[in-house]
């Protein structure tokens, strides 16, 4: 079971006499991953397009954790 992405934002309207709107928002990708998997990543293939071999991560590295913060105004 995967959690793969979270998204929140929120948009403050008129805050300002010369400002229109303001975006607040944050990202997370690659949360959380519960799985007896006993190495990195179940979603990685060291073999490229061999699907038989899907899973064997070979030491290779896991999908890294990304977060995002942003503001955005419009005036």
């Amino acid at each position: 079971m995967r959690l793969k992405n979270i998204n929140v934002g929120y948009v403050f309207k008129n805050p300002a006499p010369f400002i229109d709107a303001i975006n607040v928002y944050a990202s997370v990708s690659n949360v959380l991953t519960f799985t007896k998997y006993k190495w990195y990543d179940p979603d990685v293939n060291a073999f490229g397009s061999d699907a038989s071999r899907r899973g064997v991560d070979m030491n290779s590295y896991p999908n890294s954790r990304t977060f995002t913060l942003g503001v955005s105004a419009g005036f």
